[in-house]
C-alpha cells in the first residue's frame, strides 16, 4: 500500500510538473487569442479611414487611423486579447461621433501584423514604438489613451512613460498575476513571462484618470477594478456600471456620459 501511494503521488507530481511546463512554454496560447489576416487583405470599415503600418524591432504593426473634422484630439486605443483592429468598428465611430480622431492597432500576430508574442518586454516596447509613431502627428497633449481588457496595462504604461492628456480604463484587471491565480489556482504565477502588472503603472500616473468596469462582467471579475481603485488618485475617476458585461461598452448610456464627461474638458 505503501508503495502504490508513493507512486501515485509520483505520478500527480509529475502530472503537474509537466502542467506547468505545459503552461510556462505555451502561455501565449492562453493569454493572447489574435485573429490572423493575409497581408494582402484590405482592410474595411464604415467610415473613412486611413490605414497604417509602423515599424517595430524589425516587426510591422498594421493600425487604422480614424479623422474627424475640427477634431478634438486623439484617442489611442489598445484592444483586447481577441480578435484584430476590425473588431474595433464601435468604438472608432463612438469616439469620432464624440469628435476624437481615433487610432488602434494590431499587437504581433494579430490582423496583418506581423511576428509573434515573445515576451513583455517585447510587447511593451512595440506599443511604445506606434505611440512615438503617432506623436508626430499629434500634440501629447492631444492625446488621449484608451486601454480595454488586455490592453489596459499597456494604456496605462503609456501614461506612466509619457505626458498624454488622459487616461481610460475599461473592464481593467490588477494584474496578470492575479488573474492566474483567480483562474488557474494551481499553476504558480511565478511561471509568467507576461506579468502586466496594471496596479503598479497606476499608480505612477500623474493625468487624470476614468476607470470603468462592469459589475456583471464574467471575464474580468468586477473585484478587479476594486482592488485597481485603491491606486487611483483622489481626483481620479471610477465608475462601475450594473448590469454591463464584457463586451459593447459603447452601446451603455452610463458609458457615454462618463466617457462624453471625462474627455470634454
Amino acid at each position: 500500500m505503501k508503495k502504490f501511494i508513493k507512486r501515485l503521488l509520483l505520478i500527480v507530481m509529475l502530472l503537474y510538473v509537466g502542467a506547468c511546463g505545459y503552461m510556462y512554454f505555451k502561455q501565449e496560447s492562453f493569454i493572447f487569442h489574435p485573429e490572423k489576416l493575409k497581408a494582402d487583405t484590405v482592410i474595411q470599415f464604415n467610415q473613412d479611414f486611413e490605414e497604417v503600418n509602423i515599424t517595430s524591432n524589425g516587426e510591422t504593426l498594421n493600425g487604422a487611423l480614424f479623422k474627424v473634422k475640427d477634431s478634438k484630439g486623439l484617442i489611442f486605443f489598445c484592444h483586447g486579447n481577441s480578435g484584430n483592429i476590425l473588431k474595433q468598428a464601435e468604438a472608432a465611430k463612438f469616439y469620432t461621433d464624440l469628435g476624437f480622431d481615433f487610432f488602434s492597432f494590431d499587437y504581433r500576430g494579430y490582423g496583418k501584423s506581423t511576428g509573434e508574442m515573445e515576451s513583455e518586454e517585447q510587447f511593451f516596447s512595440d506599443v511604445q514604438a506606434v505611440y512615438e509613431e503617432l506623436k508626430k502627428s499629434y500634440k501629447v497633449s492631444d492625446i488621449n489613451v484608451i486601454g480595454y481588457s488586455l490592453g489596459t496595462c499597456s494604456a496605462a504604461m503609456l501614461a506612466a512613460k509619457n505626458s498624454p492628456k488622459k487616461l481610460m480604463l475599461i473592464a481593467p484587471y490588477y494584474s496578470l498575476s492575479d488573474m492566474t491565480i483567480r483562474r488557474y489556482k494551481v499553476i504558480p504565477p511565478f511561471l509568467l513571462k507576461y506579468k502586466f502588472d496594471t496596479y503598479k503603472y497606476v499608480q505612477q500616473v500623474k493625468m487624470p484618470i476614468l476607470l470603468v468596469h462592469g459589475d456583471n462582467d464574467p471575464v474580468i471579475p468586477f473585484d478587479c477594478s476594486l482592488q485597481l481603485k485603491a491606486d487611483l488618485k483622489k481626483t481620479d475617476i471610477f465608475v462601475p456600471i450594473k448590469g454591463q458585461d464584457h463586451n459593447n461598452f459603447e452601446e451603455n448610456s452610463t458609458y457615454l456620459e462618463a466617457a462624453t464627461s471625462f474627455l470634454a474638458n
